[in-house]
């Protein structure tokens, strides 16, 4: 990558800059002493250079053509550092500015998984391929004015505080600070001189891309959780700190009785549309959208097994860690969307709310997928609906700062996420941890999936 190489290179020749004046003052010091020595060192250091020069020509020369292939795709390597330096946007001023280009975001994003999809299929010289890759370049060209424009905003903020005189310990100069540094580096992806490889790694930092997969003509929807940090755990209580360092793809939505079907062949849940119920409900509907419930933590296990083979990808239930994070997207209060609920903005009952003494709606059943506005990274019904399984044994939390933690190593109950239809609106916040028998099977509890690449 061009940028990379030439910071790479600038860096380097600093370091050589430097080592260069402590042995020139080092030569003034001592130079009739030294003076053999050198040229002794500096012949074995020429002879030592000629001879790597040659090993490197050789091994070219007789490099296979996989091995080349290999050895041009390396740039690839640095997606997962380029998704830790940006992931962990505690920002406003940056979740305001990604919120209002989400939909320039996703169009963008999706040139770019169009375009990897199509260089799977065709040769990089065709004329697929370079559409493909006029697209990419059209649909980065307002991310780059946009970031610009909020760039010379937070500039302005900066010189305003300064003026103000105000000390650079405060937060308003801390964050304007870290936004801007945040943005020059965004900045330098979507650069017209910018390669297409740089473009690819650009649409990684972007919490929220969505990506598209399709079996058996049933359609998986996921976004993309960078990696990043975040406080885990009730706002009101004991906090820890818990860093992701790899990112991941999250169902966008539960999964759904559909897809349920469709995978493993059956339709366990006890809301399936057939209108009998012992709630005394009538009247049959389509339930195909609905999430899946009465499954299992093992029934979930297999499910995840056999759609890893469908999607081409490593398909698991989510760390309790991943979960909070995804549901979080940014947020520090007790829900996604804010402090309050009572069954107006997630399924739950509402007749018991939280943060309100203004009782809502009690549907006392599954909701369909979507029903609810989603958070900020495109995810839906993190809150109530159903509970949802996470990979994790039950246990107590950490007392210090923790790294891609995954829970006890053993226990008697799993994880559960999120709240039910049934569960009052306190039971539905982000740091709420609910938890059942891995053989249960509840028509409150079903769960989504997230994916990583094999």
């Amino acid at each position: 990558m061009k940028k990379l190489a030439v910071i790479f290179g600038l860096g380097l020749a600093m370091v050589l800059f430097a080592c260069a004046s402590e042995q020139i003052q080092a030569q003034t010091q001592n130079q009739e002493e030294s003076a053999p020595t050198e040229q002794t060192q500096e012949a074995v250091t020429a002879e030592s250079n000629q001879e790597e020069a040659v090993q490197a020509e050789q091994k070219q020369e007789n490099a296979t053509p996989a091995e080349q292939k290999q050895e041009e795709s390396a740039p690839a390597e640095q997606e997962p550092a380029v998704a830790e330096e940006f992931a962990a946007i505690d920002s406003d001023f940056l979740s305001e500015f990604l919120s209002e280009q989400q939909k320039t975001i996703q169009q963008f994003c999706d040139s770019v998984l169009t375009y990897e999809d199509i260089l799977t299929r065709f040769k990089p010289e065709s004329q697929k391929v370079q559409d493909a890759e006029a697209k990419i370049r059209s649909s980065a060209k307002p991310i780059f004015q946009k970031i610009d424009e909020a760039l010379a905003q937070r500039k302005a903020d900066l010189a305003k505080f300064n003026e103000n005189g105000l000390l650079e310990t405060t937060p308003e100069i801390i964050h304007a600070t870290e936004d801007i540094a945040w943005l020059e580096k965004a900045r330098a992806f979507f650069a017209p001189e910018a390669s297409v490889q740089e473009l690819q790694l650009g649409a990684k930092i972007f919490p929220g891309i969505r990506m598209e997969k399709n079996a058996d003509g049933v359609k998986y929807v996921f976004r993309w959780c960078p990696a990043g940090t975040f406080l885990m755990g009730y706002e009101d209580g004991k906090q820890h700190q818990v860093t992701l360092t790899k990112g991941f793809w999250m169902l966008e939505t539960e999964v759904t009785q559909a897809m349920w079907l469709s995978v493993m062949g059956n339709s366990p849940s006890y809301f399936n549309g057939t209108g009998f119920f012992s709630l005394g409900m009538v009247g049959k509907y389509d339930a195909s959208n609905h999430p899946v419930e009465s499954v299992n933590w093992n029934d979930c296990q297999e499910f995840c097994q056999k759609l890893s083979k469908k999607l081409g990808m490593n398909i698991e239930l989510p760390t309790e860690a991943q979960w909070e994070y995804a549901c979080r997207a940014g947020t520090k209060t007790a829900f996604n969307f804010g402090g309050t609920l009572n069954g107006d903005k997630a399924n739950c009952n509402g007749r018991e709310p939280y943060g309100t003494s203004t009782a809502g709606t009690n549907l006392k059943k599954t909701a369909p997928a979507k029903s609810y506005i989603p958070n900020a990274w495109g995810l839906y019904d993190m809150h109530g609906n159903v509970e949802e399984w996470c990979q994790d044994w039950k246990g107590d939390y950490p007392s210090s700062a923790v790294i891609d933690p995954k829970g006890p190593d053993s226990g008697s109950l799993r994880i559960c996420r999120g709240g039910s239809w049934e569960s009052s609106a306190k039971n539905c916040r982000s740091a709420f941890r609910g938890s059942c028998s891995l053989m249960s099977r509840n028509d409150h509890v079903g769960f989504r999936v997230v994916g990583t690449s094999k």
